[in-house]
């Protein structure tokens, strides 16, 4: 195969662009472009087989329709058929030899299946063919970038802004690169440009307000996130990003209102109904959350991650029979499906005791499901016999799932820490903790974890060190600033270097009220006493949503210096916040 495509990537294009076939440009009759609609819709669905077959006929009727075999090349991608990718393709570059678009196919198909010299060579043909392609060039530049090879793709991010500035996907990826290398200034000019190049581009507004999202600046996403839905009609994908920040701050019903305004932007989005299910299934609002993804499966029967969503929302209500049921289902599906339902089983029965039946799914999923799943198969199979008290089987799991994916994972490094801070050496410990941070440096729990652990084993300097990098790759995560203030304050008994530090965490983070309340706890306790403290509470209650301790911290202050009608009026407040969130989390008007 990788010879096939290296000589077709030498070969001369052809001289027979849009030969008189039918099907081919110019030619394309309405049913075909009905089947296109009809396929991609039921791809969309998650019923790639399905598609793949209502797209045979139309292929036979059209056998020279290029944007058919391009698509017919993806579906069959997409349930590992690449050879058969691989020629639809290839009889796409013959019908047309001058349209980059197919040679651009063919370079990803053949970096995704680690050939990566013949990738090279189709980037280059397809630049060669229409060196205003941008797209070609943008897709060369993710490939390179994918391979850490960061100066060349900037190169080629270069070539497709000149190749065509307006073609804001570009910019965007090339936004994307410098942030992964912590260029957020870059990054920000980046993405300016491309919101600049095309103001109706929402994935570029997305990405830009997600990445001050990442980086804790909640504030300036939010606006970004505004100007994206102000800038381009109703974008599904960007308003379900949108309530899924919401969501995770406990702004649940400033969620709820975008998560509708997704659906109602698109109401056949499987990824808005899966995020939106998934939060009212957090918040205790399973009937909702079922409601939802039954929606979602009349449009998308064999979606893998609805269905998965919907067996939760099964075990969350108790009916466990009935989520084991649709797991099962699950498992006869492709790899991903099968990695999803056994990952999914094994935790259920781990939840009820069944630690054999645990194990033996796990199991399973590490056989027969993709890559991702394999690895959380292995973390959660490790993270069992830790439970167990199998603690070398757990360490050799942990070691073994490294091997197999989990090095690169996150959050697979990350649990293995945990494991290694509880029964592991310090060492071994700081080595995982350097891998983590290399692997997230934007993941501001890394950091604090870290610091917090040093700070346990009376290191102040190690722990110092780990908050100051912090903030500088997250500045605008509040549980920073705090555990560097409180370590200042109250383990280095320096209360200067405290408030100054509360003062930057505050400029960063204004809308966090823990974070005053921290600092109005200092200055009552070690600082400048009772008025200080209530200013800054003060300061803290007028966040939304009300942070229920600060109120009740506020009033034992007024309390304990005999100011007994405004303690009473702020437990009285207490009350009301109390009432009014019980009433948002059981998702009651």
């Amino acid at each position: 195969m990788a010879a096939r495509m290296r000589t077709f990537a030498s070969a001369a294009p052809s001289s027979r662009p849009g030969r008189n076939v039918p099907g081919s440009r110019g030619n394309v009759d309405e049913e075909a472009k009905r089947v296109h609609r009809v396929v991609l819709d039921m791809a969309r669905g998650g019923d790639v087989l399905g598609a793949i077959r209502a797209l045979e006929p139309a292929l036979a009727r059209h056998p020279g329709n290029k944007h058919l075999l391009t698509t017919s090349a993806s579906l069959l991608e997409r349930v590992g058929r690449t050879d058969e990718a691989a020629d639809a393709l290839h009889e796409a570059c013959a019908i047309d030899g001058r349209d980059a678009a197919p040679w651009q196919a063919l370079a990803v198909l053949a970096s995704r299946r680690g050939d990566f010299a013949s990738a090279e060579a189709l980037f280059e043909r397809a630049t060669q063919v229409d060196e205003n392609h941008a797209p070609a060039w943008q897709a060369w530049a993710c490939f390179e970038s994918a391979r850490r090879r960061t100066e060349r793709a900037r190169e080629l991010f270069r070539n497709a802004v000149a190749a065509d500035p307006t073609h804001a996907p570009s910019w965007q990826a090339w936004a994307l690169l410098e942030a992964r290398k912590k260029q957020y200034h870059e990054a920000r000019k980046l993405f300016r440009k491309a919101t600049l190049a095309k103001e109706d581009h929402a994935p570029s507004w997305q990405a830009w307000a997600l990445l001050e999202a990442e980086l804790g600046r909640t504030r300036e996403a939010r606006k970004l996130f505004g100007r994206g839905a102000t800038c381009c009609k109703p974008h599904a994908p960007l308003l379900a990003a949108w309530a899924s920040m919401e969501s995770r701050i406990g702004r649940i019903e400033e969620a709820r209102m975008l998560f509708l305004r997704a659906h109602e932007a698109d109401e056949k989005h499987a990824p808005t109904i899966l995020q939106w299910s998934a939060m009212e299934r957090r918040v205790g609002a399973t009937g909702e959350a079922k409601r939802l993804l039954a929606k979602g499966l009349h449009h998308h029967s064999q979606n893998t991650h609805l269905l998965h969503g919907m067996a939760l929302v099964e075990k969350a209500e108790g009916n466990l029979d009935a989520a084991r049921q649709q797991l099962m289902e699950l498992t006869k599906g492709g790899a991903k499906a099968r990695g999803v339902a056994f990952h999914a089983l094994g935790k259920l029965e781990a939840e009820q005791g069944n630690f054999h039946k645990a194990r033996v799914a796990y199991q399973q999923g590490i056989k027969q499901g993709d890559d991702s799943c394999r690895v959380k198969c292995y973390l959660d199979l490790a993270q069992l016999e830790v439970l167990q008290g199998t603690l070398d089987e757990a360490r050799r799991l942990f070691e073994t799932g490294a091997a197999h994916g989990g090095h690169s994972d996150a959050t697979y490094v990350q649990a293995w820490v945990r494991f290694e801070k509880r029964h592991g050496n310090e060492n071994r410990t700081r080595e995982l903790f350097r891998a983590s941070v290399d692997l997230s440096p934007q993941d501001p729990r890394v950091w604090l974890q870290w610091g917090m652990w040093e700070r346990s084993r009376d290191r102040v300097e190690a722990a110092r060190a780990c908050f100051s990098r912090g903030v500088k790759h997250t500045s605008g995560n509040a549980f920073l600033w705090q555990a560097w203030a409180v370590l200042e304050a109250y383990t280095a008994q320096n209360v200067e270097s405290a408030r100054r530090l509360f003062v930057k965490g505050t400029k960063a983070c204004p809308e966090d009220a823990p974070l005053w309340m921290e600092w109005a706890l200092m200055e009552q306790s070690k600082g400048e006493g009772a008025q200080r403290a209530r200013q800054l509470f003060e300061q803290g209650s007028h966040i939304q949503p009300p942070h229920v301790p600060l109120f009740s911290a506020w009033a034992r202050l007024e309390e304990s210096h005999g100011n007994l009608e405004k303690a009473a009026e702020l437990d009285k407040q207490l009350s009301e916040i109390e009432a009014m969130q019980r009433g948002v989390f059981r998702g009651t008007p």
